[in-house]
């Protein structure tokens, strides 16, 4: 293995939601000469959903405006990140083209992994009723300044709850820890889930027990979910 990471993958099917995949750059000697391939998966333990030869792209367009530098190779992009908001940080969206398809990935960026905590908190005590979704809906939409759109809500909410269904909340919780990297993130991912649990009627067992996990997982210790759960307590006004 070359490389490997999380990034996003937008689905073929409607409405087109954006679903975080483990993606994988190989070396394989099939035929007796090297060849590179690249291989995504549902995450890093499963097996591939599809894989494909470096030699079938055509090429790769940039799909958005976030600014990015052209490396000294000229084929490599880098993003400049200096000016991004901390969710779209380290995000850039592009296409890969073959002779067959269009396939369009993204890095995975800090806010997906946001969104995933408040939804696990949200699921904690194994009810998401229909006021629940329309309280993650508000959230979500205040964390990312209202510019996703209802249906990507509608899909976002569907593939969580799918890939919770499948992997049960302690996978889930070990697939944002492994997205979150550096300690200001890891604090602001623990901020909008404490406020997820604060508006939705309070902070219970269950809540804080997944809120604790989390914070094991990120190497912190309970007092940076205290401090959380203080600053949401104090954002709302309570």
């Amino acid at each position: 293995m070359v490389l490997h990471g999380f990034m996003e993958k937008r689905s073929p099917k409607s409405p087109y939601a954006w679903q975080r995949r483990w993606l994988s750059l190989r070396k394989s000697f099939g035929g007796g000469f090297p060849a590179m391939y690249i291989s995504w998966h549902k995450d890093y333990a499963s097996p591939p959903k599809c894989r494909m030869p470096l030699n079938e792209v055509v090429s790769v367009q940039l799909s958005d405006t976030t600014p990015v530098t052209v490396a000294g190779d000229g084929k490599t992009y880098l993003v400049n990140d200096e000016n991004l908001s901390k969710v779209r940080r380290r995000s850039c969206e592009f296409s890969l083209l073959t002779k067959a398809r269009r396939f369009n990935f993204r890095t995975a960026s800090l806010f997906e992994a946001v969104i995933e905590a408040a939804f696990l908190v949200a699921n904690a005590d194994g009810v998401f009723d229909e006021a629940e979704q329309t309280t993650f809906e508000t959230v979500v939409s205040e964390a990312c300044k209202n510019s996703v759109q209802q249906a990507d809500l509608s899909a976002l909410v569907a593939d969580l709850r799918e890939q919770l269904d499948e992997d049960g909340a302690a996978h889930r919780i070990s697939m944002v820890a492994q997205v979150v990297s550096e300690g200001e993130h890891k604090l602001e991912v623990l901020r909008i889930a404490a406020l997820m649990a604060h508006i939705s009627g309070g902070v219970d067992d269950s809540e804080r027990k997944l809120m604790d996990d989390l914070a094991q997982q990120f190497g912190l210790d309970q007092q940076a979910v205290d401090t959380a759960l203080q600053q949401a307590q104090l954002a709302l006004g309570r």
